[in-house]
């Protein structure tokens, strides 16, 4: 789900390729969840989204934020809109699972 996210929704997909998608998901999601702290990432609240430096990669949080925050405001838009059907049943289906749980 994250690889696809970052891959293929335009705020993210310019900056995220398959390979580096998957560091994100490693280093960064898993990295917090498990030990509530990165693995070889830095996050810093400057300069562009994501700096390479080889085995080091820094991830300007500010930005990932904003970006973050378009593409949920594009989401609910497409929502409200309801020119998706399969976008409203995927939501109705995630909200039942976790309005019974």
């Amino acid at each position: 789900m994250f690889l696809r996210f970052l891959t293929s929704r335009e705020q993210f997909k310019k900056d995220f390729d398959k390979e580096f998608a998957g560091r994100f998901y490693e280093q960064i999601r898993c990295g917090i969840l498990h030990q509530a702290e990165t693995r070889k990432w830095r996050v810093w609240a400057f300069g562009p989204l994501l700096q390479d430096s080889g085995d080091q990669v820094i991830l300007n949080r500010t930005e990932f934020h904003s970006r973050l925050k378009r593409e949920f405001d594009t989401y609910l838009s497409d929502l409200r809109k309801g020119n998706d059907p399969k976008l409203r049943s995927n939501l109705k289906t995630k909200m039942n699972h976790i309005c019974t749980n």
